[in-house]
């Protein structure tokens, strides 16, 4: 069962270094600024047609003009800390090969990525983010992340 508190907590500890606190919510996706003033937004959901396994997506702020991104897939067995490679597709639209993660639990991966028009431009028009691996894919709907995004950025413009 993934836990996403648990998931955003360790994100924030390893990615942030500071815990952080609710903004608001946008449709499915929750608005979140840590004490060191970046901002994330993320979103939970089962998936029926999957056996209702759950789904994580996070998107989030970093230090350097990088931005994070979580995914975490209730069927994933990974091990943590390890480094997991796949195609990062966003609708049809491949934006890296063998793109590299880190296990942050068994469900869960996360990756810190420079950002750029291409990344951000897909988050904002994409419906899906595919994660492709040689053994098989995984996909996370991303309904509503053009929203979320916009929020996450007027967030991140007010930081103190």
């Amino acid at each position: 069962m993934i836990r996403p508190a648990a998931i955003l907590t360790f994100v924030a500890a390893a990615l942030l270094a500071t815990p952080a606190a609710a903004l608001g919510k946008m449709g499915d996706w929750d608005l979140e600024k840590g004490n060191n003033g970046h901002c994330n937004v993320s979103m939970g959901y089962k998936d029926p047609r999957d056996g209702n396994a759950e789904y994580f997506v996070a998107f989030g702020f970093a230090e350097n003009d990088e931005m994070f991104i979580v995914l975490a897939y209730d069927n994933w067995n990974l091990k943590e800390g390890s480094v997991v490679a796949a195609d990062f597709l966003i609708d049809d639209d491949l934006l890296m090969r063998e793109s590299q993660w880190t296990a942050a639990n068994d469900k869960a991966i996360s990756g810190n990525w420079q950002i750029n028009r291409k990344l951000l431009g897909a988050l904002r028009t994409g419906s899906t983010i595919t994660m492709a691996f040689p053994t098989g894919k995984t996909i996370f709907s991303i309904a509503g992340a053009a929203d979320a995004l916009r929020r996450m950025n007027e967030c991140e413009k007010k930081k103190s």
